[in-house]
């Protein structure tokens, strides 16, 4: 029996194309994002839910995160974890949490800086 290229063939090949797309382009900004912290090490006090780390409840408590300038490779520590979670070893919907808690990180940061030139030009 020979079976043909049908529309979910093409659907599901999209899927995993736009998939893949999106996954380079959150890597691509969390590392980007990671090299202006100090060290290339955000510390975050947040938690996500997964089944894949051994997390009691499933619950993974972030401490932080960072990028390893020698492997070019992001690992998140977790505070009920022994070991680095390596950043591929995620889920999207966890890659999108974390990459977004950097995001406010690093706007916040930002912010900061600028209220704090703000006023010490004021005295």
């Amino acid at each position: 029996m020979d079976m043909e290229w049908d529309k979910f063939d093409e659907m599901a090949v999209d899927i995993e194309r736009r998939t893949f797309e999106v996954n380079m382009a959150i890597v691509n900004f969390a590392s980007e994002l990671l090299k202006t912290f100090p060290d290339n090490k955000a510390e975050l006090n947040m938690e996500f839910i997964s089944g894949s780390f051994g997390a009691k409840n499933n619950v993974v408590l972030v401490n932080a995160i960072w990028l390893d300038s020698r492997d070019e490779l992001i690992y998140i520590d977790a505070e009920n974890l022994n070991d680095p979670i390596l950043w591929d070893d995620l889920s999207l919907s966890n890659r999108d949490i974390l990459v977004n808690e950097i995001y406010g990180q690093y706007r916040a940061n930002l912010l900061y800086k600028e209220l704090s030139l703000s006023g010490s030009q004021m005295h």
